[in-house]
């Protein structure tokens, strides 16, 4: 059973000590990690979502029971369907329900009528064809908290666009702004703490090597906070090394906001490392085999 408090009625003194601060600070929201949460549930394209404390819209509900919902089949491929809490301010009334998406990874469209029919984005559910489970449970919840909100999925970030939203997803903290042009856009940035540890490039292809040698470390990046270092070997085993060759690939979260000049120590090298993540040789000219030392620092995005 869901209790609701915000609808038309009654609210007691204690009922609004609750609601004010929780639906006052934040336009969607669950009390905590275990409110509301789903697993898969025995039976086909079940799901189970735990008894707990939401709110959405002036509008705080309280579960006290499990509640088990079912997908729809899907004919062909996957589909992702969204669980939602639908406010129903004509009957008074919140209750669990499961929106149809589409083949997309993404919340489909949903009631987004304050006041009439509203469905809070809880759970983002992937369901196959020929498959008796939910594959996959995304989690697209909130847990808002003074000045800020904690989030678990990007997801989540396509529904919160108020300006000046602050959400922290894993280790970066995303805050809804306007551009340059005064148009609405999150913005992100790591946390200071913040440390990826060295993660070692990817080779373009097999003729390529980034292995440590020569006593220098395997060709790596290493992220803290905003700042990234680049160290280590690269080479070439089967070609010369000329201007135009793409030899390594650095991951994504470490990748410069611009195009970033390398220190190499050979003669006549160039090599960059661009905001898509090409570790780019610019100018080259070495036979195959050539040992390229490499070091580089710039400032990363998200």
């Amino acid at each position: 059973m869901i209790t609701s408090v915000g609808y038309a009625g009654t609210v007691s003194e204690v009922e609004w000590a609750d609601l004010a601060w929780r639906a006052g600070g934040a336009r969607y929201g669950v009390a905590g990690i275990d409110d509301w949460r789903a697993t898969v549930a025995m039976g086909d394209r079940a799901v189970q979502i735990s008894p707990g404390k939401g709110w959405g819209n002036g509008v705080v509900d309280t579960s006290d029971a499990p509640e088990v919902l079912t997908a729809a089949p899907v004919a062909s491929g996957t589909r992702y369907d969204l669980l939602v809490a639908r406010r129903d301010w004509q009957t008074r009334q919140t209750t669990f329900a499961i929106v149809q998406g589409s083949a997309e990874r993404a919340i489909p469209a949903r009631a987004t009528d304050v006041g009439i029919v509203d469905e809070q984005p809880l759970w983002l559910l992937r369901v196959v064809a020929g498959q008796s489970q939910v594959q996959e449970i995304i989690d697209v919840r909130v847990i808002p908290g003074d000045g800020g909100m904690l989030a678990f999925d990007q997801l989540a970030l396509s529904y919160l666009g108020l300006l000046g939203t602050v959400v922290r997803i894993g280790d970066v903290v995303w805050s809804r702004v306007l551009n340059a042009v005064g148009t609405p856009t999150w913005r992100s940035a790591p946390s200071p703490d913040t440390d990826t540890g060295w993660v070692t490039l990817t080779p373009q292809n097999q003729a390529w090597s980034v292995a440590a040698q020569y006593g220098y470390q395997a060709l790596a990046v290493r992220r803290i906070g905003f700042s990234t270092d680049l160290s280590g070997i690269i080479r070439n085993a089967t070609q010369r090394v000329q201007a135009g060759f793409v030899g390594a690939h650095v991951p994504a979260g470490s990748r410069p906001r611009a195009r970033t000049l390398l220190t190499c120590h050979i003669a006549g090298v160039e090599a960059v490392v661009e905001p898509n993540g090409r570790l780019l040789f610019a100018r080259a000219d070495l036979a195959p085999g050539t040992p390229i030392p490499l070091a580089g620092h710039w400032i990363s995005e998200s």
